[in-house]
């Protein structure tokens, strides 16, 4: 149950990361550097969610196999 919550609350802030990246195209009258900012910290928080989500499967996993060894 555990990483049911870890993996739900990884792909959400993946989720908010390509939310920021999507509305970044609709406030392009703000300003230049407001779109540049929205869509970099839009992909830092995409890529972040999903390598903390591959990082915990994978130490899952590896728990379980050496475990069972």
């Amino acid at each position: 149950m555990e990483l049911l919550k870890e993996i739900v609350f990884y792909l959400l802030s993946s989720g908010v990361g390509i939310l920021l990246i999507i509305s970044s195209y609709f406030i392009e009258e703000q300003g230049k550097n407001l779109t540049k900012i929205t869509k970099i910290f839009g992909a830092m928080l995409f890529i972040l969610g999903l390598v903390l989500l591959v990082v915990s499967v994978m130490g899952k996993l590896i728990t379980i196999i050496f475990h069972t060894l």
